[in-house]
């Protein structure tokens, strides 16, 4: 179809200005999309990622099945995601987790 040339020519194109690590994030996640479908969609969902809105858009484009990707997105942000999030909370605001947070965090930040 014509948009998706247009997207997709949009995304290919390789310029000079700051862009282009947007460009070949769009272009990752529509070629991973069109290639995992279902299982693309609940791995996008779920982790904390700004770029769901256009995997929303890519999977509307490709005609996923509305059930699909809503049992995607909700197995993803429901049920992985935000248990996940909660832990780390709760983990970093117990009066050791913070301490150990910050001293992961530290050598993690030493290596650079």
């Amino acid at each position: 179809d014509e948009e998706y040339q247009q997207l997709i020519g949009g995304i290919s194109e390789e310029g000079d200005d700051g862009w282009d690590l947007v460009k070949r994030m769009e272009r990752w996640m529509v070629d991973f999309l069109r290639h995992h479908g279902f299982w693309g969609v609940l791995l996008m969902a779920s982790y904390p990622n700004a770029l769901f809105d256009m995997c929303g858009l890519c999977c509307g484009h490709f005609m996923m099945p509305m059930g699909s990707f809503l049992l995607a997105t909700t197995i993803g942000k429901g049920l992985m995601k935000a248990p996940m999030q909660g832990l780390l909370f709760v983990w970093i605001f117990k009066s050791s987790g913070r301490h150990e947070f910050l001293g992961l965090f530290r050598s993690l930040l030493s290596y650079f």
